[in-house]
């Protein structure tokens, strides 16, 4: 049976799950080159647009949301990186969450989020402290919900270990080509 198959999905808003911090502009002709991930409002290269001598203005393990350019693009930042004024840092508001919970978080963010938001529609913090998002769950004993960490971190692990099973499968010596 997959982890997947033993969740329970619950609305929770985002803002109960991470706590939501604006990027700041710093245009190309200020910036040198250097080794801090400049996060960009793109939807590719994990979002980050150039590597800067700028300082950090996030730690890593924190998730980047874009709300202006490739709209809803979520993202796992592994290392510290400054966020330009396109994106949205989200720190997770319990600490030590693991990267794969973290990666489940993004994908279920960014699939709500990508068709919701666009140019006509932008998100903002306003419309992030409405979003609400379906996610794994528990109920306690006096009934309240919370965000099932340990079930999201079990689901990220065997994802990736799919994908990774999977990866190794086809790119093995002895399968076609």
């Amino acid at each position: 049976m997959s982890v997947l198959e033993t969740l329970d999905f619950q609305p929770m808003l985002i803002v109960d799950l991470f706590r939501p911090h604006k990027g700041k502009r710093l245009i190309a002709a200020h910036r040198e080159p250097g080794k801090t991930p400049f996060v960009g409002g793109s939807e590719s290269f994990n979002s980050i647009t150039d590597f800067s001598s700028v300082k950090p203005l996030f730690p890593g393990g924190w998730l980047t949301l874009v709300y202006n350019g490739s709209v809803g693009q979520t993202r796992l930042q592994s290392a510290p990186f400054f966020a330009s004024d396109d994106v949205i840092a989200l720190e997770p508001r319990i600490p030590h969450v693991s990267h794969p919970a973290l990666l489940v978080c993004a994908a279920i963010i960014q699939r709500e989020c990508v068709n919701k938001y666009s140019y006509g529609t932008k998100l903002n913090l306003q419309r992030l402290n409405r979003q609400t998002v379906a996610i794994p769950a528990i109920t306690n004993a006096d009934g309240t919900v919370e965000a099932d960490w340990d079930g999201m971190d079990r689901l990220g692990a065997e994802l990736l270990d799919h994908v990774l099973t999977h990866t190794h499968t086809h790119r093995s010596p002895d399968s076609p080509h």
